[in-house]
């Protein structure tokens, strides 16, 4: 058509609507959805064209939606930007409910009277050759009634009240064995701050606490002048950390006791707190742990026949991109060597240059003669791979074939590099074909060959060879790898050597392979994509179930380590520390403060140890006289 003035110049296939094209802007020219009289759904492709005498025409294509022949239950819809149908493939492709299900944007699940739908969406998108259109893709599958149902039902609520139970035995043991005795050192010590000495410290606790509590009546008995007063023990607050400070000048009085300078024996610490907190915490993790282990999925059970079936499906799909992408090149070669077949070297090394960057998946193009000698190249080749060698034993294995004879390339090129043809019948100088390069050496190589003009030559379209791992990664394909017909690895979907062995079936693994063919060029090649997913990667109940339980114990696990690493750091450590100085004061210590670390019972009982401190020095300082309630001596203070 004249792009001007919309005319239609020539026309070939069925009438498609071009009403709606606009030959002034740019945004005329992206490809778009049109219906025909009919209503059935045609993609419009434009490009520009040389017309005669310098003139510019304007090239206009149509194409269907074509969709892959769905086996099973399977149904894929694509539909539009409104929703409506525009292609359909499957044994439900016709079934107006259906086909309404797929219009409509239901959940996942979707349910029709007794039968149940899973229903998968995704939007197709765009990219720097491909127009975004607004499609969706739709796949519907038929769920038998109760497949997603476990035999678990009771798991989740009695994993809950078994952590119930051990949350309030931690807490029940926490309160008798920390808050209870704090409370009551806490009360001891105030009674002896007022001066209430008439009453023995009763013993309270365990560890530390009972320390205190043997501390505190030692304490008593010093506050009224009952024994000999000790000498005073250096402080021991530079080993042991203890928040305290020395106040200068020496203690008068009388004293005895043991020499001066003599380190009192800290006591062993036996079922301390420490140990309380280690066991509260060995309690829980113990949950956490039996938790996900009785519920250790062991693979097992029967892996359901739709999930199998989704795997090969998956399989053949990415089988099917690479004979795609192998039949895409060949088309391309053979539309530039028809084109350019009576043009020199220099106009097809032009049109090589120009056409390389517009392919990702080529990384050289060169022109052959008849005995495989490159006479033009554009872009760079790798592996190491002698081209040469192997295109012309490519040739000869295709005269040895017309002769009568079966044979293959031989081992020719550098470092053992084998080349072969894509099959017997396509190597001739006449049809195109699909060639592997190598069978060694560190990057595989694979080309398109293509006939080009009457005297042997050939048009070659290197593979990049990465071009296929792309292929290869797909969200639910597991591992997956494209080998060879010597089942070598040539790609994968993640880190492989080249030519290594494709690793074998693994026990409690879903493994699926599709032959890459479909054409002539590829048959030959004996190329396969194999499969791997282990069976932990399934969306089944028993392993849904194991993960859940994994992460329900994490969250366990934390949520204790931060409560008693939380109760360690406010109450437990500085107890430790009012204890050790609580031991230096009974000893004889008169000069270390005691300083309160928090605003809590531990606080409470450091303040009133402090207090204990400055009677028992200034009982030292002024003798006997002292012996008056501390809260006499404290108000003449």
């Amino acid at each position: 058509m004249d792009p001007k003035t919309g005319r239609l110049l020539a026309a070939r296939g069925e009438t498609v609507p071009l009403d709606t094209f606009d030959g002034r802007s740019d945004d005329s020219l992206r490809p778009r959805l049109v219906a025909t009289e009919s209503g059935a759904p045609r993609l419009l492709s434009f490009a520009y064209v040389d017309g005669p005498r310098g003139t510019e025409q304007l090239v206009v294509a149509a194409g269907t939606l074509r969709l892959p022949a769905e086996r099973g239950n399977r149904t894929t819809f694509v539909t539009g930007p409104g929703g409506r149908v525009l292609a359909a493939s499957g044994d439900q492709a016709d079934n107006s409910g259906v086909r309404g299900l797929a219009a409509s944007d239901s959940g996942p699940v979707h349910r029709d009277g007794d039968r149940y739908f899973a229903v998968g969406r995704a939007d197709v998108p765009g990219g720097d050759r491909v127009q975004r259109l607004g499609l969706s893709v739709v796949t519907t599958v038929p769920v038998p009634s109760g497949t997603a149902v476990g035999s678990d039902r009771l798991l989740g609520p009695l994993a809950a009240v078994v952590l119930l139970v051990i949350a309030l035995l931690v807490a029940w043991w926490l309160v008798r064995r920390v808050q209870r005795p704090l409370r009551v050192l806490d009360m001891e010590a105030a009674r002896l701050v007022r001066g209430s000495l008439d009453r023995p410290v009763p013993a309270t606790g365990r560890g530390e606490t009972a320390r205190i509590g043997a501390t505190l009546e030692t304490l008593r008995r010093q506050l009224l002048g009952e024994g000999e007063r000790p000498v005073p023990a250096p402080a021991p607050h530079a080993a042991s950390g203890v928040m305290a400070r020395t106040v200068s000048g020496p203690a008068s009085g009388p004293v005895s006791g043991p020499a001066s300078g003599a380190v009192t024996k800290t006591r062993p610490v036996r079922g301390g707190l420490r140990a309380t907190a280690l066991c509260c915490a060995a309690l829980i993790t113990a949950w956490a742990v039996a938790l996900p282990v009785l519920n250790l999925a062991d693979g097992r059970g029967p892996v359901p026949e739709q999930t199998a079936q989704d795997q090969k499906y998956r399989t053949e799909a990415a089988s099917e991109r690479v004979r795609r992408t192998l039949g895409e090149g060949i088309a391309d070669l053979t539309s530039v060597a028809r084109l350019g077949g009576g043009a020199g070297r220099d106009r097809i090394g032009d049109a090589m240059d120009t056409l390389l960057p517009k392919h990702s998946e080529w990384s050289a193009l060169y022109l052959v003669d008849g005995d495989g000698k490159i006479v033009r190249r554009s872009g760079t080749t790798k592996g190491g791979v002698d081209r040469e060698a192997a295109l012309g034993s490519a040739k000869s294995t295709k005269n040895a074939d017309n002769a009568g004879n079966t044979g293959s390339a031989g081992n020719t090129g550098s470092a053992g590099n084998t080349g072969s043809a894509g099959s017997a019948g396509n190597t001739a100088d006449a049809a195109p074909a699909v060639l592997q390069l190598n069978h060694g050496g560190k990057v595989p190589v694979s080309a398109a060959v293509v006939p080009f003009g009457k005297d042997g030559h050939r048009l070659v379209g290197e593979f990049e060879p990465s071009a296929f791992n792309g292929l290869l990664s797909r969200p639910g394909l597991g591992r997956s790898w494209l080998v060879d017909a010597h089942d070598r690895v040539i790609g994968s979907n993640q880190g492989f050597i080249a030519f290594s062995a494709r690793p074998g079936h693994q026990a409690r693994t879903l493994t699926a392979d599709a032959p890459v063919k479909g054409t002539a060029p590829v048959d030959g090649l004996g190329w396969r994509v194999v499969t791997q997913k282990p069976l932990s990667w399934l969306p089944l109940a028993s392993y849904e179930t194991q993960r859940r339980a994994i992460l329900v114990g994490l969250l366990a696990f934390t949520a204790a380590l931060l409560c008693l690493g939380w109760l360690h750091l406010t109450v437990i450590r500085p107890l430790r520390a009012v204890d050790r100085s609580a031991a230096a004061l009974a000893a004889g210590d008169r000069t270390s403060v005691i300083y309160p670390r928090h605003h809590d019972e531990v606080g409470s009982l450091a303040r009133s140890l402090e207090l204990i401190r400055q009677r028992l020095a200034d009982a030292d300082r002024h003798g006997p006289a002292a012996g008056r309630p501390l809260t006499a001596a404290l108000q003449g203070n």
